[in-house]
């Protein structure tokens, strides 16, 4: 059984882009949030450049880590799959 790995698309980046924002609020570098979240360097640029997906235990886990909500790296509802209001 061959797993394929998802597409990635406009909330991916979305959300790699609101972390990354977020961590550099916090003044931490990839390799401090990486060990804080239990994931790794590699993982975490990947998500950061919108070319890795996040999954929901990562995602808790590096919210945990910024001190954030889920609400504050989700996108707002009312942003359209393309990534425009």
């Amino acid at each position: 059984m061959s797993m394929t790995a998802e597409p990635i698309d406009a909330t991916d980046r979305y959300v790699g882009d609101r972390l990354s924002e977020l961590r550099r609020e916090m003044g931490l570098n990839l390799s401090e949030l990486a060990r804080t979240s239990a994931i790794s360097i590699a993982e975490l640029s990947a998500i950061e450049a919108g070319r890795g997906k996040v999954y929901s235990a990562t995602l808790w886990r590096l919210c945990r880590a910024l001190h954030a909500d889920l609400d504050d790296v989700l996108p707002p509802r009312d942003l359209t799959v393309s990534g425009r209001a």
